[in-house]
């Protein structure tokens, strides 16, 4: 969280500026009662029930999150949250953050399921139209059979359109959350000071907390507090902390880039009006184009996973840093204000015992949550189908073409090689971007060079993929039979897949705790 003690506005800070410390050790001089504001917010209760305050992630992400852009002071929007009983999850973030990606973050979280939902309703409803002559279609050649139909990609084109506008409009209104800038008064400074002052009990009345992880997330004095004041009032009877769920920023935009690039390579699968051969040169470059443009991305992502867990292994309180020593302790007005640093030093102390000992719960639990949250959050097979969903909602248009004139064979054909793309195909593909992301993660020190290793581990996926696809045709080849081949291919690269992709997970969490 950001809310400084008195100020109005957050300048941007660059982290990693050097004497930000040591400047505050000459600058706090002056003598303010730090000891009294501390033990207030360190006993985290709330004098007044009104400032329990919270919103609904709707409000929150509502034209695409303008209470977590820069420019959100603009305009109050205290308005946006009442008083409760309970908040239900404490969004905690660095406002030195990257706001949209944190913005996508939350609405996959929260709008994520009902986007798909929605999506495949709007694909089913859409095929169903085409089937019965409602909606309008052109003649495709369908290489399996070689034969011409009349195919509509409604079912792709409701899903996609359906998913998207769901994902950045749904309004869940049963979650109640807190976020700083709306539930706490940002220019009414006698409501701001108390609700600051309140924060140790807005945490103790959180059933969770979401943190919101990045790299400068451990580097802020205040996001440091929250997750002190939270572990501090959140731990069961075997001392271990509960309800406390790290996320990395990056696993929203990295949904809904898959979500895309699986629509735009299955888009040219269903625009391409060639034959096989066509068809297979056609899907085959725009994969290269979304693998390339994915492992360039991932490569970077795995450097900053890296930082992250680097940053909390070595952490110290010393190195985090606080808008009010980068100001000299002086608000907009030219007026002392106290010094956080000291306030939270205090509590930590009131809470923890000692600093050395906040900073080992950070560096071995905190740590810890961070890798079985990227273990469990990041590379799951659930969570990768969800966003491969236009894989099935191609294939169903294949399906209802052929269901349309009648031919039932290939139509059962279609539908298991609609598993076979859905559930494997298309699984094993971001799985090798994965891999090979990790593996080549390190940033090569020439341009050129780092575009190369891109470029080749682009094309062994695209090797990958066409081998599976045209195992396909082996088999088919082989058994004499489009139904039996395919039932015989499907399954297995399916369960090769799943198999593949928990291992890959197992592996990956070993190197996260080694590293």
């Amino acid at each position: 969280m950001a809310p400084r003690l008195v100020q109005l506005q957050l300048p941007k800070v660059n982290p990693k500026e050097p004497g930000i410390i040591s400047k505050c050790q000459e600058d706090c001089t002056w003598k303010l009662p730090i000891h009294d504001a501390a033990s207030e917010i360190s006993k985290m209760t709330l004098t007044d029930p009104e400032l329990l305050r919270a919103t609904v992630p709707s409000k929150a992400l509502r034209f695409f999150g303008r209470a977590l852009r820069e420019k959100s002071f603009d305009r109050e929007i205290y308005h946006l949250s009442s008083t409760t009983e309970k908040v239900h999850c404490f969004w905690s973030h660095s406002w030195h953050a990257t706001a949209w990606t944190k913005i996508l973050l939350l609405l996959v979280i929260y709008n994520g399921r009902a986007a798909i939902v929605a999506g495949m309703s709007a694909a089913v409803f859409a095929m169903a139209l085409f089937y019965w002559g409602l909606l309008p279609g052109y003649p495709k050649v369908f290489p399996v059979e070689g034969a011409t139909y009349e195919v509509g990609p409604w079912g792709l084109v409701a899903g996609c359109l359906v998913t998207v506008l769901v994902l950045f409009l749904w309004q869940p209104s049963t979650m109640r959350v807190f976020l700083d800038r709306i539930c706490i008064h940002q220019r009414d400074q006698e409501l701001k000071s108390a609700g600051i002052r309140a924060i140790g009990g807005i945490l103790k009345h959180s059933e969770t907390m979401l943190v919101l992880f990045e790299p400068t997330y451990i580097t802020r004095l205040w996001t440091i507090f929250e997750i002190a004041g939270f572990l501090n009032t959140h731990r069961n009877d075997d001392g271990v902390s509960s309800g406390l769920i790290i996320m990395p920023t990056f696993l929203g935009p990295t949904a809904v880039a898959i979500f895309l690039s699986a629509a735009m390579i299955n888009m040219s699968l269903l625009l391409n009006y060639g034959g096989r051969m066509q068809t297979i040169l056609a899907v085959t470059c725009v994969v290269f184009c979304v693998c390339a443009n994915g492992i360039h991305w991932l490569r970077g992502y795995f450097r900053w996973i890296d930082e992250c867990c680097s940053q909390l292994k070595n952490f110290s309180m010393e190195k985090a840093h606080s808008h009010c020593c980068k100001s000299n302790h002086l608000n907009e007005a030219g007026s002392q204000i106290m010094c956080d640093r000291e306030i939270i030093t205090e509590c930590i102390r009131l809470w923890f015992g000692s600093e050395e000992a906040f900073e080992s719960c950070v560096r071995s639990e905190v740590s810890s949550l961070l890798i079985k949250g990227l273990q469990r959050q990041t590379f799951t097979f659930r969570w990768l189908v969800a966003a491969c969903v236009p894989t099935c909602w191609v294939c169903g248009d294949l399906l209802v073409a052929r269901l349309k004139v009648g031919e039932t064979y290939f139509s059962i054909v279609a539908g298991v090689v609609l598993l076979g793309w859905w559930l494997g195909l298309i699984p094993v593909c971001a799985l090798a971007c994965f891999v090979l992301s990790s593996k080549l993660r390190r940033q090569r020190p020439n341009g050129c060079l780092d575009h190369m290793v891109t470029v080749m581990a682009a094309s062994l996926v695209v090797v990958l993929v066409l081998s599976l696809y045209l195992l396909s045709i082996v088999l088919v080849g082989l058994v004499g039979d489009d139904l039996l081949g395919t039932c015989l291919w499907a399954p297995v690269v399916s369960l090769a897949t799943v198999l593949a992709w928990r291992v890959w997970t197992q592996l990956h969490l070993r190197h996260l705790q080694s590293g």
